[in-house]
């Protein structure tokens, strides 16, 4: 029997046939990437950059704002834009929702590779400080709501859920349905969905209105039409909506919320100081911004042991906190339209609060 002569064409051919497979299994089919390597933002990041770069203004500074559910929720980029036609700055907004660190770090990564691209970068910082009933490395409520309905239609739901009943999932994926039926997004046309969400939309403007048409009394979106104050008054799926979409998830013992939160708190400082070196030796601010308390609902309050976020990262010239008493006007029921989104007075009041602190960043006056 002759022996392979590994240097001829066909059994180099073979041998990286059998390499390609072998590092597909290892690094892909394993797992491995998808838990150490993958970049969760991946879906949306190339959305992000591309709509950054088409945005950007040379002639002012330009200020990042990267997400967060809670800053969308609240800050009325039209309004900013109308009452200063001459501002000294140029916002670069991606409100999308989600604001883990770690898609932060490889979104800025990727998308400013100089590290001096922008004058300010705002970081609204929200999970830190709280218990997210989800895993830290999940996308908020809201995405995760858009990209279930993206593929599941509401007629599915309840066949779809028994598979889960039970599990701490169920609670997740059957609150889905109603967050998606929120109208937490001020301006609309600046919201840019996933990839996923997007491919299932055959016209975007078509189905925005679609999802979200209504007046300020009643809306109705996916056949479920909403009150004021979000409240079911009418449902195609019938007893569906009253067994499972007004079912809460279960608040945790203050035990269980003390060892999740540092789990999270771990997570979230790990990737928040790459940030931080990724811009050690740049101009450019950071500004983290603490969302005020009246965003969170009972089981995302800020735990009262909780540390702050200055006090656990590396001081740097170029980093600036705000907590959230920069918003304490705002801890008031009166500017809440339910419990995660401001209402009309509200997001006004958030607009202008916001509105000064950019001021202050591009008028080299001290940020607080």
């Amino acid at each position: 029997m002759k022996k392979l002569n590994i240097k001829s064409p066909f059994a180099l051919l073979c041998l990286s046939v059998i390499a390609f497979f072998a590092l597909d299994i290892l690094i892909f089919r394993s797992g491995f990437y998808a838990s150490y390597l993958s970049d969760p933002g991946g879906m949306t990041a190339p959305i992000k950059i591309k709509y950054a770069k088409e945005h950007e203004n040379t002639k002012n500074p330009l200020i990042l704002i990267p997400s967060a559910s809670l800053m969308k929720a609240g800050f009325r980029l039209n309004d900013f834009e109308k009452a200063n036609p001459e501002a000294p700055f140029t916002i670069i907004p991606l409100f999308l929702s989600g604001s883990a660190a770690y898609t932060h770090y490889h979104l800025l990564k990727t998308i400013d590779p100089t590290h001096n691209r922008y004058h300010t970068i705002i970081l609204p910082s929200e999970s830190y400080k709280i218990l997210s009933n989800f895993d830290p490395g999940d996308d908020t409520e809201y995405e995760e709501a858009l990209e279930i309905i993206s593929f599941i239609k509401p007629q599915e739901c309840p066949a779809f859920l028994k598979t889960y009943k039970g599990s701490e999932l169920f609670y997740k994926l059957s609150m889905a349905c109603i967050f998606a039926n929120r109208t937490y997004i001020n301006d609309l046309d600046r919201f840019i969905p996933s990839r996923r969400f997007s491919q299932n939309l055959h016209s975007d403007d078509e189905n925005y209105h679609k999802l979200y048409a209504g007046t300020s009394d009643t809306h109705t979106i996916l056949g479920v039409k909403l009150g004021p104050n979000n409240e079911i008054i009418y449902c195609p799926l019938g007893a569906f909506c009253e067994t499972h979409l007004r079912q809460s998830t279960p608040l945790l013992p203050e035990v269980q919320k003390e060892v999740l939160s540092k789990k999270i708190l771990a997570y979230e400082k790990t990737w928040l100081t790459k940030i931080l070196e990724l811009y050690k030796d740049s101009s450019t601010q950071l500004v983290f911004i603490q969302m005020p308390r009246a965003f969170y609902n009972d089981s995302r309050k800020p735990l009262s042991t909780a540390p702050d976020l200055k006090n656990i990262l590396p001081k740097q010239h170029n980093v600036h906190f705000i907590d959230e008493h920069y918003f304490d006007q705002l801890n008031d029921f009166q500017y809440m339209k339910d419990y995660q989104h401001l209402n009309k007075q509200g997001s006004e009041v958030f607009t202008k609060r916001l509105t000064s602190l950019l001021y202050q960043c591009v008028q080299e006056k001290p940020i607080s």
